[in-house]
C-alpha cells in the first residue's frame, strides 16, 4: 500500500462523471470545501414510469497530486425495491453496476500519511472506509479511519 502526506481533504465532484441512466439530476453533485456536506437528488424526469438510475464518481482531493476516487450507484424504481453501491472508481458505470438491495462498504485500497489536526507536528496513518445504504434517500458516509 502506498503511504503519501495529506495536507487537505477537499470533495470534489468528478468533472463530466455524473451520469443518470433514467431520470435526471435535481440538484447535481458538486463541488463542497473540507468537512461539508455534499446533498445532491436526482428525479424521475416528467412521470418517467422507471424511477431514477444512475451513477456519480466523487474524488477526494487529498493533496495537490493524490486522489481517492469512488463511483456511486443508486436505482429508485416506481415499482421494486432501491438499490445503492460504492466502489473505488472513477467511472460512474461502475458505481451502477455494484449497486444492490443490501448496499455495500469499501475500504480504500491505499494508506495515507496525514497531520494530526490536534497535532501538526506528529503524522498519522489512514484510510478511507465508505458505506452506501439503498432507500428512497440513499445515504452515503465517507469515513476517516486512523491505523
Amino acid at each position: 500500500m502506498g503511504v503519501i502526506a495529506i495536507i487537505g481533504v477537499i470533495l470534489k465532484a468528478a468533472e463530466l462523471a455524473k451520469k443518470i441512466k433514467d431520470g435526471k439530476w435535481w440538484t447535481a453533485p458538486g463541488d463542497v470545501q473540507k468537512f461539508e456536506q455534499l446533498v445532491f437528488s436526482a428525479c424521475n424526469k416528467d412521470h418517467e414510469p422507471t424511477g431514477v438510475s444512475g451513477g456519480t464518481a466523487l474524488r477526494l482531493k487529498l493533496d495537490q497530486d493524490h486522489f481517492f476516487d469512488i463511483a456511486i450507484g443508486l436505482t429508485s424504481p416506481n415499482l421494486g425495491g432501491h438499490k445503492a453501491g460504492v466502489i473505488e472508481s472513477l467511472n460512474p458505470k461502475d458505481g451502477y453496476d455494484i449497486a444492490s438491495d443490501d448496499g455495500n462498504s469499501i475500504t480504500s485500497q491505499n494508506q495515507y500519511r496525514a497531520k494530526d489536526g490536534d497535532n501538526p507536528d506528529q503524522d498519522v496513518d489512514i484510510e478511507f472506509h465508505v458505506s452506501a445504504q439503498p432507500g428512497r434517500e440513499m445515504l452515503i458516509v465517507i469515513t476517516e479511519v486512523r491505523l
